[in-house]
């Protein structure tokens, strides 16, 4: 079977609305100062510009994050399913070299190159915090989780995803 006969594509049309979801929710915050309504009381407060109530549906973008983690999670499970005969190892081992080189080199440009953020190596908390970067644990912590980029949280999330799945298989098959 080639690759093109392995894709579900509607699947990559939910994700790609996700995403846009994610990045229209995040342009509000850009354009308005919020990405969201604020509550009065019991209620949402109202009283935002115009532009911002056209644009309301926009503010469940955040969405976005949790729908392309399920279907990533499904796709996941789905071509480890047809690749019976790969290992739990040879299927980790691909993963990992699919998003910890570029993150790493992401990592190294928002971590040394000013002026995105600047890593002291010899400040002991600015290390602890690259350190918690470069073993993917940043999230876990409140400290280190926007501390070089906002957006590598969800990395984390995906690689910490990747470590529960074989767990989540060994449970199953023993449930089972």
């Amino acid at each position: 079977m080639s690759r093109s006969e392995n894709r579900i594509d509607f699947l990559d049309h939910i994700r790609g609305v996700a995403i846009i979801g994610v990045l229209v929710f995040h342009s509000l915050g850009s354009a308005y100062g919020i990405a969201k309504l604020r509550w009065h009381g019991w209620l949402p407060d109202f009283d935002v510009p115009g532009s911002f109530l056209l644009l309301f549906p926009a503010t469940f973008g955040w969405l976005g994050v949790a729908v392309f983690f399920v279907v990533s999670g499904f796709c996941i499970h789905l071509s480890h399913q047809r690749a019976k005969d790969e290992d739990l190892r040879a299927f980790f081992i691909r993963r990992f070299f699919r998003i910890y080189p570029p993150y790493l080199a992401a990592l190294l440009i928002f971590s040394f190159l000013y002026p995105w953020h600047e890593i002291r190596l010899c400040s002991p908390p600015s290390l602890a915090r690259f350190c918690t970067h470069l073993f993917l644990v940043h999230n876990l912590h409140s400290g280190s989780f926007n501390a070089i980029n906002m957006a590598f949280w969800s990395v984390a999330v995906e690689f910490q995803l990747y470590l529960l799945y074989p767990l989540v298989l060994v449970l199953v098959g023993r449930l089972t």
